[in-house]
């Protein structure tokens, strides 16, 4: 009786022998897939925007997201010669870059801003909301419209 369970036995080895072996080529296959979209994304880059470029604080995001391998459009509202040197940094990085004038306190313009990125890039994966302005003023001394710029371009803009 034994001599029959060890032969009941001998066709299920075999079969798990063949599972095991199947098992390590999937787990080959897997790595080598894994390994093949690793070079994929290296290979696609990533497309950002981000607003009030052109200097200070947001050209050096730029320049930094330029270094990590990232596209993308370099957003300013005034100051075209800055914005051409935030651009100028990032292509020495290895960045493509698009620049586009605008404010985004208007929805008009954050639109276009998009639709650039779109063109360009054909998507958009990271959106870094930095455009801001001061008056250098206490609230006190702050005309109304001063007052009205600021919460235009640092609230309405991240949500235009």
């Amino acid at each position: 009786m034994d001599t029959n369970k060890e032969n009941d036995s001998e066709p299920a080895i075999r079969h798990n022998a063949r599972s095991i072996k199947g098992n390590r080529e999937t787990v080959r296959e897997t790595k080598m897939n894994e390994n093949e979209m690793k070079k994929n994304v290296k290979e696609t880059r990533d497309a950002a925007v981000v607003t009030g470029a052109g200097r200070g604080i947001g050209r050096a995001i730029a320049v930094k997201l330029a270094e990590k391998g990232c596209d993308f459009v370099i957003n300013y509202s005034s100051g075209k010669t800055a914005a051409d040197e935030t651009a100028k940094l990032c292509e020495e990085r290895g960045a493509k870059t698009v620049i586009v004038q605008g404010n985004v306190a208007e929805p008009e313009d954050c639109s276009r801003i998009i639709d650039a990125a779109k063109e360009a890039f054909g998507r958009i994966d990271i959106l870094v909301n930095n455009a801001g302005i001061t008056r250098d003023n206490i609230l006190m001394s702050m005309t109304e419209k001063d007052f009205q710029d600021v919460i235009d371009v640092d609230m309405t803009g991240v949500f235009n």
